[in-house]
């Protein structure tokens, strides 16, 4: 299990903890710093669903992947390059 995975259990426990002990979704949105609406996501989850949403959205393709070499590489060589000029090589 990586840190990661381990932060998103905590959230997902406190979430529950939280409405458990009374508080509302907008006020555990507010003091986890989340949105309502993945608030009220998780709530609504077992534990099976939630570990199944992780194992579903935890490693999604990046599209730029394939060219993070190619992006590396023109950084080292040009530490300067803006974001710009980057977008346009890569176009």
């Amino acid at each position: 299990m990586t840190k990661k995975d381990l932060n998103n259990w905590i959230m997902y426990y406190e979430i529950h903890k939280l409405k458990r002990l009374g508080f509302r979704v907008a006020k555990i949105a507010r003091y986890l710093v989340l949105d309502r609406r993945t608030v009220r996501k998780y709530l609504q989850m077992t534990e099976q669903d939630y570990e199944s949403y992780l194992l579903l959205f935890g490693e999604r393709n990046k599209v730029l992947s394939p060219y993070e070499i190619f992006v590396k590489d023109k950084l080292i060589q040009f530490q300067d390059t803006s974001t710009a000029q980057i977008y346009d090589w890569l176009l």
